[in-house]
């Protein structure tokens, strides 16, 4: 009688495919558990196609989730990702969910029955779906540019938080005391602590803000544009405002400038990310941001460690945010920036 696969299976204690896993030479194996499998199957005489013994193997596939994939912050952040995992053998398959959670979840699903060999999500929506999803997912999971409160998964983000105090208090320390803020989506854990630290700044400089002074977009130009509009006709009165990311802010420059409305000189403009959209309108941007590219690779490092079986605790690594003065931010007054002036070390800014 012929020796059958789930012969081997019962004489060494394994699954039917764990057995087959491992006579492909799958890297999803461990080597000691595929040396214990073959030796089973060569002492009971078990038959199976040469070319399953190979040493080649092939290389692993990270399934990546990205909001926006022409943002170019998030593309530098992928960049660094892409780098560090070429220099590893480790593959990389981009989806984009264009910030629709629905899709976050699709992608995640699909990484999971497809048994990616690893996960990273740059623009992760923290949402019931989603945290349910990633609690059966078998392979790592890396957060770049998010995290999510309600679960223990390895990240790295900007310290959001003190980035947007900065901004507040940077508009604040120049005089301006009605100020708007340009929100990201209320569900994004970035956009939620960069709306955090500014109302923080504004309770430490003692700024009244009232409800409608809080606008929240999608992080995408459309959400700029139509900012504009509400800003012009229910906000006239606001000085300046914190943009939760350049390419709103960008977007929200133009149709101000278009309807006769002067930056700096009637409204000041300071926003998160420093990519190419804060420079290449007529105004340059002030920001506060962070180098993306270091970013990207620490995220794929952590995915490294992960795949080579390092033991480790689950980390957050936060970089410190920087701020890059240009020229869409004026002084409403001489006291405000002179006082600036000798503060503006504290802020570790650039430009």
């Amino acid at each position: 009688m012929s020796v059958t696969i789930r012969d081997v299976a019962e004489h060494c204690g394994f699954s039917i495919a764990t057995i087959s896993r491992a006579l492909s030479n799958s890297p999803t194996v461990k080597a000691e558990t595929r040396e214990k499998i073959i030796a089973a199957s060569e002492e009971l005489g078990y038959k199976y196609a040469p070319h399953v013994r190979k040493e080649s193997k092939a290389a692993p596939v990270i399934t990546l989730v990205v909001g926006d994939i022409m943002n170019l912050f998030y593309l530098g952040i992928i960049k660094g990702i892409n780098d560090c995992l070429n220099e590893n053998d480790i593959k990389l398959a981009i989806y984009n969910s264009d910030y629709d959670p629905a899709r976050e979840e699709e992608f995640v699903r699909y990484a999971n029955e497809q048994k990616s060999d690893g996960i990273i999500m740059i623009t992760a929506t923290e949402t019931s779906g989603l945290v349910s999803l990633l609690k059966t997912v078998k392979c790592p999971v890396v957060l770049a540019n998010r995290y999510i409160r309600s679960m223990d998964l390895d990240a790295v983000c900007i310290d959001n938080y003190r980035g947007g105090y900065m901004a507040g208090s940077y508009l604040a320390e120049h005089g301006h005391r009605r100020i708007a803020h340009l929100a990201g989506p209320a569900n994004s854990t970035a956009s939620q602590d960069r709306e955090r630290g500014f109302l923080d700044a504004m309770e430490d400089h003692h700024i009244e803000l009232q409800e409608n002074m809080i606008y929240y977009g999608n992080l995408k130009r459309d959400s700029g544009a139509e900012f504009a509009e509400y800003f012009l006709s229910e906000l006239a009165d606001c000085t300046a405002v914190f943009s939760a990311n350049d390419l709103m802010a960008a977007a929200f420059c133009e149709k101000l400038l278009a309807a006769g409305r002067r930056v700096p000189d009637d409204v000041s403009v300071i926003c998160f990310d420093d990519s190419t959209a804060a420079v290449s309108g007529d105004v340059k941007l002030t920001t506060i941001s962070r180098d993306p590219y270091p970013m990207g690779r620490a995220a794929a490092e952590m995915m490294v460690e992960a795949l080579k079986g390092v033991e480790s605790r689950h980390r957050k690594i936060l970089f410190p945010p920087v701020l890059s003065v240009r020229d869409s931010v004026a002084a409403l007054a001489t006291e405000q920036s002179e006082y600036m002036e000798k503060t503006s070390s504290k802020y570790g800014r650039k430009g």
